[in-house]
Protein backbone atom coordinates (compact mmCIF):
# COMPACT_ATOMS: atom_id res chain seq x y z
CA UNK A 1 0.00 0.00 0.00
CA UNK A 2 1.55 3.36 -1.03
CA UNK A 3 1.26 6.11 1.26
CA UNK A 4 -0.47 4.47 4.06
CA UNK A 5 1.21 3.15 6.80
CA UNK A 6 -0.59 0.12 8.33
CA UNK A 7 -0.96 0.38 12.61
CA UNK A 8 0.42 -2.73 14.24
CA UNK A 9 -1.53 -6.14 14.45
CA UNK A 10 -1.93 -5.58 18.46
CA UNK A 11 -3.35 -1.92 17.71
CA UNK A 12 -6.05 -3.35 15.53
CA UNK A 13 -6.99 -6.51 18.36
CA UNK A 14 -7.48 -3.58 20.64
CA UNK A 15 -9.48 -1.49 18.65
CA UNK A 16 -12.03 -4.98 17.84
CA UNK A 17 -12.06 -5.71 21.37
CA UNK A 18 -13.11 -2.40 22.39
CA UNK A 19 -16.02 -2.80 19.72
CA UNK A 20 -17.41 -5.54 21.14
CA UNK A 21 -15.34 -7.92 19.19
CA UNK A 22 -16.65 -6.46 15.78
CA UNK A 23 -14.87 -3.34 13.35
CA UNK A 24 -18.36 -1.82 13.86
CA UNK A 25 -17.15 1.16 15.57
CA UNK A 26 -17.41 3.54 12.46
CA UNK A 27 -15.44 6.22 14.66
CA UNK A 28 -12.35 4.06 15.26
CA UNK A 29 -9.41 5.34 13.16
CA UNK A 30 -6.97 2.80 13.75
CA UNK A 31 -8.70 -0.10 12.20
CA UNK A 32 -7.60 -0.53 8.64
CA UNK A 33 -9.84 0.21 5.12
CA UNK A 34 -11.24 -2.82 4.32
CA UNK A 35 -10.38 -4.63 1.44
CA UNK A 36 -6.96 -3.14 0.69
CA UNK A 37 -4.45 -5.70 1.89
CA UNK A 38 -3.98 -8.75 3.63
CA UNK A 39 -3.32 -8.48 7.66
CA UNK A 40 -0.82 -10.46 9.32
CA UNK A 41 -2.15 -11.92 12.67
CA UNK A 42 -0.22 -15.20 13.52
CA UNK A 43 -0.56 -14.10 16.98
CA UNK A 44 -3.71 -12.64 18.17
CA UNK A 45 -6.69 -14.33 18.36
CA UNK A 46 -9.27 -15.42 15.63
CA UNK A 47 -12.50 -14.65 17.69
CA UNK A 48 -11.63 -10.86 17.78
CA UNK A 49 -11.99 -10.20 13.81
CA UNK A 50 -16.13 -10.03 12.88
CA UNK A 51 -17.91 -13.38 11.36
CA UNK A 52 -20.60 -12.75 9.75
CA UNK A 53 -22.01 -15.26 7.41
CA UNK A 54 -20.28 -15.61 3.56
CA UNK A 55 -20.64 -18.06 1.08
CA UNK A 56 -16.85 -18.65 -0.83
CA UNK A 57 -17.66 -18.11 -4.60
CA UNK A 58 -14.00 -17.90 -6.50
CA UNK A 59 -10.37 -16.72 -5.57
CA UNK A 60 -7.51 -16.14 -7.85
CA UNK A 61 -3.72 -14.80 -7.60
CA UNK A 62 -3.23 -11.79 -10.24
CA UNK A 63 0.03 -11.45 -11.24
CA UNK A 64 1.56 -12.55 -8.34
CA UNK A 65 0.60 -9.40 -6.45
CA UNK A 66 -2.83 -9.60 -5.91
CA UNK A 67 -5.51 -11.87 -4.11
CA UNK A 68 -8.92 -11.54 -5.72
CA UNK A 69 -11.91 -13.00 -3.56
CA UNK A 70 -15.48 -13.48 -4.74
CA UNK A 71 -18.25 -13.92 -1.56
CA UNK A 72 -21.75 -14.27 -1.93
CA UNK A 73 -23.75 -12.86 1.53
CA UNK A 74 -26.97 -11.68 2.73
CA UNK A 75 -27.44 -8.25 2.93
CA UNK A 76 -28.71 -5.34 0.63
CA UNK A 77 -29.20 -2.48 3.32
CA UNK A 78 -25.97 -1.48 4.53
CA UNK A 79 -22.51 -1.61 3.28
CA UNK A 80 -20.30 -5.06 4.30
CA UNK A 81 -16.78 -5.11 4.80
CA UNK A 82 -14.46 -7.38 4.75
CA UNK A 83 -10.54 -8.10 5.73
CA UNK A 84 -8.59 -10.61 4.29
CA UNK A 85 -5.92 -12.23 7.32
CA UNK A 86 -3.37 -14.73 7.38
CA UNK A 87 -3.47 -16.38 10.95
CA UNK A 88 -1.72 -19.09 12.59
CA UNK A 89 1.61 -18.97 10.71
CA UNK A 90 3.50 -20.63 7.95
CA UNK A 91 3.22 -24.25 8.19
CA UNK A 92 6.04 -25.60 6.24
CA UNK A 93 5.36 -28.85 3.83
CA UNK A 94 8.08 -31.28 2.52
CA UNK A 95 9.63 -30.18 -1.18
CA UNK A 96 11.75 -32.01 -3.07
CA UNK A 97 13.83 -28.94 -3.70
CA UNK A 98 15.58 -26.13 -1.91
CA UNK A 99 12.40 -23.70 -2.60
CA UNK A 100 9.93 -23.84 0.37
CA UNK A 101 6.53 -24.44 0.13
CA UNK A 102 4.12 -23.39 3.37
CA UNK A 103 0.46 -23.48 3.72
CA UNK A 104 -1.19 -20.44 5.41
CA UNK A 105 -4.84 -20.49 6.93
CA UNK A 106 -6.49 -17.70 6.19
CA UNK A 107 -9.39 -15.96 7.47
CA UNK A 108 -12.00 -13.55 5.45
CA UNK A 109 -13.24 -11.36 8.57
CA UNK A 110 -16.97 -10.02 7.30
CA UNK A 111 -18.69 -6.84 9.27
CA UNK A 112 -22.41 -7.33 7.62
CA UNK A 113 -22.89 -4.12 9.83
CA UNK A 114 -26.30 -5.34 11.42
CA UNK A 115 -27.59 -5.50 7.78
CA UNK A 116 -31.16 -6.73 8.24
CA UNK A 117 -31.65 -7.38 4.43
CA UNK A 118 -31.72 -10.73 2.68
CA UNK A 119 -30.97 -10.34 -0.83
CA UNK A 120 -27.91 -12.54 -1.76
CA UNK A 121 -25.47 -10.44 -3.22
CA UNK A 122 -22.13 -11.49 -4.68
CA UNK A 123 -19.03 -9.54 -4.49
CA UNK A 124 -15.79 -9.68 -5.76
CA UNK A 125 -13.09 -7.88 -3.38
CA UNK A 126 -8.78 -7.25 -4.00
CA UNK A 127 -6.39 -7.68 -1.45
CA UNK A 128 -2.43 -7.02 -2.11
CA UNK A 129 -0.28 -9.85 -0.82
CA UNK A 130 2.98 -7.40 -0.47
CA UNK A 131 2.76 -7.61 3.07
CA UNK A 132 2.35 -11.42 3.23
CA UNK A 133 5.40 -11.35 0.85
CA UNK A 134 7.33 -9.40 3.38
CA UNK A 135 6.66 -11.67 6.22
CA UNK A 136 7.76 -14.72 3.46
CA UNK A 137 11.01 -13.02 2.88
CA UNK A 138 12.39 -12.20 6.26
CA UNK A 139 11.41 -16.00 7.90
CA UNK A 140 13.20 -17.24 4.73
CA UNK A 141 15.88 -15.39 4.41
CA UNK A 142 14.81 -13.52 0.70
CA UNK A 143 14.03 -17.13 -0.43
CA UNK A 144 11.93 -17.40 -3.46
CA UNK A 145 8.75 -20.01 -2.51
CA UNK A 146 5.16 -21.44 -3.02
CA UNK A 147 2.77 -20.02 -0.22
CA UNK A 148 -0.58 -22.28 -0.58
CA UNK A 149 -3.58 -20.35 0.82
CA UNK A 150 -5.97 -21.92 2.35
CA UNK A 151 -9.10 -20.17 2.57
CA UNK A 152 -12.28 -21.10 3.61
CA UNK A 153 -15.25 -22.11 1.97
CA UNK A 154 -17.55 -20.29 4.20
CA UNK A 155 -17.84 -18.06 6.98
CA UNK A 156 -17.14 -21.05 9.45
CA UNK A 157 -16.42 -23.54 7.11
CA UNK A 158 -14.03 -26.83 8.24
CA UNK A 159 -13.56 -27.30 4.22
CA UNK A 160 -11.00 -25.42 2.54
CA UNK A 161 -10.11 -24.36 -1.00
CA UNK A 162 -6.01 -23.88 -1.67
CA UNK A 163 -4.81 -21.31 -4.24
CA UNK A 164 -0.94 -21.30 -4.67
CA UNK A 165 0.99 -17.84 -4.22
CA UNK A 166 4.21 -18.10 -6.03
CA UNK A 167 7.13 -15.88 -3.91
CA UNK A 168 9.74 -14.88 -7.07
Amino acid sequence: MTGHTMPPISALATALVMCGGTAACDSDPVLPPPGSAILIDFDASQELWPKDGWDFGAATVIDDEFLEIQVSFAGGCRPHDFWLVAVRGFHYLPTAGPTPTVAVPILLAHDAHGDPCEAYLTETSRFDLQPLRDVFEAQSGGRTGRVILRIPMGQGAADTTSIDYFIR
